[in-house]
């Protein structure tokens, strides 16, 4: 049996259907981090099925723990459900009132994301610089 690279996240085991994740993913044209509700779990294969979330247009602005994040739709107002790989995982992340929680942007921090700069008008978070 192939030995594999443990994601730098939580493994699938702690997680379960409705929690919220941080996720590094392409999604259009950028590799970029964005918040996800897990809505299946595939442990055999090491994927998670999500709903992908986005700060709207209207929320661009100020710190990363003031911008809300809802539910990414396409131009039919279908959710976007998309299926990851763990190795696109990189934490369990909390929302309160839709904004990420400090301590789920510390753990982010911890994993080498910027969070603490002032963001420019991004509907995610830039991916890591490693």
């Amino acid at each position: 049996m192939e030995e594999y690279e443990q994601p730098p996240g939580v493994p699938l085991s702690d997680l379960k259907v409705s929690d919220f994740v941080a996720i590094e993913t392409c999604l259009e044209q950028h590799t970029q981090i964005f918040v996800a509700r897990i809505t299946r779990i595939f442990g055999a294969n090491r994927q998670l099925e999500v709903n992908a979330y986005q700060v709207p247009t209207s929320q661009r602005y100020g710190p990363w723990n003031r911008r809300t994040w809802e539910v990414r739709t396409d131009k039919s107002d279908v959710l976007t459900h998309i299926v990851v790989p763990d190795t696109e995982l990189l934490c369990k992340v909390e929302l309160i009132e839709g904004a990420l929680t400090e301590e789920s942007l510390e753990r982010l921090a911890h994993l080498g994301v910027n969070v603490g700069q002032m963001p420019h008008r991004d509907k995610a978070i830039p991916s890591r610089v490693l």
